[in-house]
């Protein structure tokens, strides 16, 4: 158990990160500590931690409604800021395959239409700040492990890296010996949003 945290450690210290400069009006989802706690809990074997090269914060100049991205080559995880007002358009049409149920639902994600089109935004900071390291942050952290099962197919790719958090959802009901959670999750199911998708 003890080698595992000091080798889980050394992991982490190799990881470069950075913190980019955030325009007027934008936050960042979370924190480096944040993060830090994430990865702390990630297996330590089979290349889960040397898998990340890189993770950096990192204003998201297009203010898209996406949380992060990962580049393959780099193997670098982007985790992108947000408007302050937590609020996005989505789009003249709403893409219901991205936005989970678990977004609208377990973390009080709302989505609404009016004539510019839908519009995508947080009932507050917390819930968006859980949903990046519960949901995001992990997932893109499957792209990296799994790299070698990517293809050309971005449906394929994103299944690849859901099931990585499906497996670590899985580890977290068994635990680890130092009984360590993985992902937390769950909490009350709230009837706010509109549609199931």
């Amino acid at each position: 158990m003890l080698e595992g945290n000091v080798q889980r450690r050394n992991l982490i210290r190799r990881i470069v990160f950075r913190i980019k400069p955030l325009p007027r009006g934008q936050i960042y989802p979370c924190t480096l500590q944040d993060v830090k706690r994430v990865l702390e809990k990630l297996p330590c074997h089979d290349n889960h931690l040397s898998a990340v090269k890189t993770i950096e914060f990192s204003p998201d100049k297009a203010a898209s409604w996406a949380a992060a991205s990962t580049d393959l080559r780099t193997r670098t995880i982007r985790i992108f800021s947000n408007p302050s007002h937590l609020w996005w358009y989505v789009g003249r049409r709403m893409p219901w395959k991205v936005l989970k149920r678990e977004l609208l639902f377990r973390y009080e994600a709302l989505v609404g239409k009016n004539s510019n089109g839908w519009w995508l935004w947080w009932v507050d900071r917390k819930k968006r700040r859980r949903y990046v390291l519960e949901q995001v942050l992990p997932h893109e952290i499957g792209h990296l492990v799994c790299a070698k099962r990517h293809t050309k197919s971005y449906v394929h790719n994103e299944r690849v890296a859901d099931g990585y958090l499906g497996y670590l959802r899985r580890r977290k009901g068994q635990g680890e010996k130092s009984g360590t959670v993985l992902i937390s999750g769950g909490g009350p199911r709230v009837t706010r949003g509109v549609g199931s998708g």
